[in-house]
């Protein structure tokens, strides 16, 4: 696979602050050249790429747009963005995704507050593209993201997602105009992806704060997702992008307190996966089974392929003898 290099070297103007790019990256070759292309014009001296194990062309790539590449197995998202903040040469930093990419206004502005430097940190407006389309409502605009800071004055915070970069003074962070565009699904289909993914570290996320998830949130939640961003914040008027993000944003609230209420806390996994061998059949007994049958310790339903034990223990117990050796059940996604 060719790799794409840049047409010239970018221009280095000086400037009274040195700035220092840095960029989280896994498998983000089909990003990563637009990104780095914008840079051209914004003058700064150190651009590092901090890789998590890609297996594309993405280390080729940021090589060859002549930026430092480092190797960091993913610490986490808080963990990956502090790691890229400390191997920065400079101490002023522009963090950025690898999809997205700043416009000639926003790199103009970038200059300007370099040149004045003021506070610990600035946040940009973030511009979403979905599909193709801007989206400029809904909620997800104008979506500001720290991304310009002082790394002696603050650090990334969070959990398993939403991570923030936090000043340590706790002064908010002042605010830029140009927007920083975010290209974020090509296409409905990458968008259920990361839904699916996302959603089972959101419901981490809770399990870990001590969330319960009722009958309340799983009906009512999702519902209130979708009327308050196609409705109140007008989603509607950003057409069928609009009506897809609502849409499938309600079914990721569900996903999330669904996944909360089905999926076994992670230090009771193996736990509960020996103690499920014990009570389940085999999969060739399994598959005998009736569909409306479910695990009692661990509530799969039959028929599941992937998401653990299929079998009622009652049920089986009442028609099969007991094995003469313990059964592996099969694995629990998280």
């Amino acid at each position: 696979m060719p790799v794409p290099a840049p047409a010239s070297a970018p221009s280095s103007p000086d400037l009274s602050v040195p700035l220092s790019v840095v960029i989280i990256t896994f498998n983000e070759a089909r990003n990563l050249p637009r990104c780095l292309a914008a840079l051209d014009g914004l003058g700064a001296t150190d651009v590092l790429v901090l890789d998590s194990g890609s297996t594309d062309d993405t280390r080729a790539i940021a090589a060859a747009w002549g930026a430092r590449v480092e190797v960091q197995p993913f610490l986490g998202y808080v963990g990956q963005k502090n790691r890229a903040t400390e191997l920065a040469h400079h101490d002023y930093i522009l963090q950025l995704d690898a999809d997205e990419v700043l416009t000639n206004a926003l790199r103009h502005e970038i200059r300007r507050t370099l040149s004045a430097w003021q506070h610990p940190a600035y946040a940009l407006p973030r511009l979403t593209n979905y599909c193709g389309s801007w989206v400029r409502h809904g909620g997800w605009y104008p979506d500001w993201q720290v991304r310009l800071y002082d790394r002696r004055h603050g650090q990334w915070r969070g959990e398993l997602l939403h991570e923030q970069y936090q000043t340590t003074t706790g002064q908010p962070a002042a605010r830029l105009r140009a927007d920083l565009l975010h290209y974020s699904y090509e296409s409905v289909s990458a968008h259920v992806r990361q839904l699916d993914r996302f959603t089972s570290l959101a419901a981490e996320q809770l399990r870990r704060r001590g969330k319960k998830a009722g009958w309340v949130p799983l009906l009512l939640k999702p519902i209130w997702k979708f009327v308050n961003g196609y409705l109140l914040r007008r989603g509607f008027l950003d057409g069928f992008a609009g009506l897809s993000i609502a849409v499938l944003s309600s079914v990721g609230v569900f996903l999330k307190y669904a996944k909360l209420r089905t999926t076994p806390p992670r230090h009771r996994r193996s736990r509960l996966k020996k103690t499920s061998s014990l009570l389940c059949p085999p999969t060739s007994s399994r598959a005998r089974m009736p569909l409306a049958t479910s695990c009692s310790p661990c509530r799969w339903p039959v028929g599941s392929s992937s998401s653990g034990p299929a079998v009622g223990f009652f049920f089986w117990a009442a028609r099969t003898p007991p094995p003469s050796s313990p059964l592996v059940s099969t694995s629990m996604s998280s």
